[in-house]
């Protein structure tokens, strides 16, 4: 099989739909100890907290380690190199399984982020040298499909198997799974090269590039107010007396989020620049409803499912927008982003559990933060048309 970038327009979906499986086990591995926290601090002895930990320095290895291990991969095979992330990953989840021992299973999750702060940016720069650059974006919306459907399905699926047999079940079936899938990507996809290393594509110039400072910008703004927002979404649905609970609000955000990926993957290569800005906005006007109706019937829950349609796009628009400015060394301009978007998870967190802090407990505070930010992102994207619709090539 040919090992350059494909020059037809033939778009072969199943690359891509076997590609989005990654992103798919990826949010699983990072998640999946959420549902679970108070099962693995009971038997690892450990406090809610500590246990906790083992979600944060995961995102934290991300977010410290991508940028410098994509620099250093840049001329390796993106087949080659995806494969290992794969086992890597497979055999962390393994040794989270059977470690009967919190600082093992801390290591374990550690190296699990660091594997994972290499994948996401090196994935959608090997989907783009697939297909043609017509169909860039498609790619990118395809594969990034797969983090949403993890995260609307995967986990809730996983949390039942935690639920029925027990925690260990949950990371043994991760970990199987996804060596399965370093199989079969081993079996199936194309092999595209590394990049020869040159100026152009090294981390000094690409950071100096204004299009890629801007996605990093915007990246910044929209992650902190929707993160920041979303971590309390519990929070929010007891302080709104939500008819259904948050099991509907999570169904209607999830099914929100299944129409995005639709709607995303049809549209993204010819309209980039509405999508981001329209789902924004989107974004805003289900923050807002929440501040102006609180827990008004339909009003609520269909505000939910507004801003499951603008939340989950983020990573894929994000993420198509950032390879378009860069002809080389895509990568490391994905792995910028990335970076940005798991540091920006970190700040967005902490910022809204102060503020939740210093207001006892309310949390209409939060939801004005997450307004403020993510308003100055959807500013900051509409006056960046030129860089949103830039063709490298």
């Amino acid at each position: 099989m040919a090992d350059s970038r494909q020059n037809n327009e033939i778009f072969e979906w199943k690359y891509f739909l076997l590609l989005s499986t990654v992103p798919f086990f990826a949010v699983l591995t990072e998640l999946a100890p959420t549902g679970v926290l108070s099962s693995i601090a009971g038997d690892l002895n450990v406090d809610i907290a500590k246990a906790g930990s083992l979600v944060g320095h995961y995102a934290l290895a991300a977010a410290i380690f991508g940028i410098p291990l994509i620099a250093a991969s840049v001329t390796m095979d993106r087949k080659k190199l995806l494969m290992m992330i794969l086992f890597a990953l497979g055999i962390f989840n393994l040794i989270v399984a059977f470690s009967t021992n919190f600082t093992l299973t801390h290591i374990a999750r550690f190296l699990s982020g660091l594997s994972a702060g290499v994948m996401w940016p090196m994935i959608v720069a090997y989907g783009v040298k697939m297909t043609s650059k017509n169909h860039g974006g498609r790619a990118v919306a395809v594969i990034m499909a797969g983090s949403t459907i993890g995260m609307s399905l995967g986990i809730p699926l996983f949390t039942l198997v935690a639920k029925l047999f027990g925690w260990r079940a949950e990371f043994y079936l991760m970990g199987g799974l996804i060596l399965l899938d370093m199989l079969l990507i081993g079996k199936i996809l194309p092999s595209v090269p590394g990049e020869e290393r040159t100026e152009s594509n090294s981390l000094p110039m690409i950071i100096k590039n204004k299009g890629v400072l801007t996605v990093m910008l915007i990246t910044t703004l929209v992650i902190i107010a929707n993160y920041g927002v979303y971590v309390y979404i519990e929070r929010m649905v007891d302080s709104f007396k939500l008819s259904g609970g948050i099991s509907l609000a999570q169904l209607c955000f999830g099914a929100g989020s299944l129409v995005s990926v639709i709607l995303v993957t049809k549209l993204i290569d010819g309209h980039l620049y509405g999508l981001l800005v329209g789902l924004f906005s989107l974004g805003v006007l289900s923050l807002l409803s929440f501040r102006i109706f609180r827990g008004t019937a339909l009003v609520a829950h269909l505000s939910f499912a507004a801003w499951g349609m603008s939340y989950s796009s983020v990573s894929t628009l994000l993420q198509a927008v950032v390879s378009k400015q860069v002809s080389k060394g895509r990568d490391i301009a994905t792995s910028l982003q990335s970076a940005m978007f798991n540091l920006s998870i970190l700040i967005g967190t902490h910022f809204s559990g102060f503020i939740l802090t210093e207001t006892g407990g309310d949390i209409n505070p939060v939801i004005l933060m997450g307004i403020v930010f993510l308003t100055g992102g959807t500013i900051v994207a509409i006056l960046s048309r030129k860089i949103i619709e830039r063709d490298p090539a």
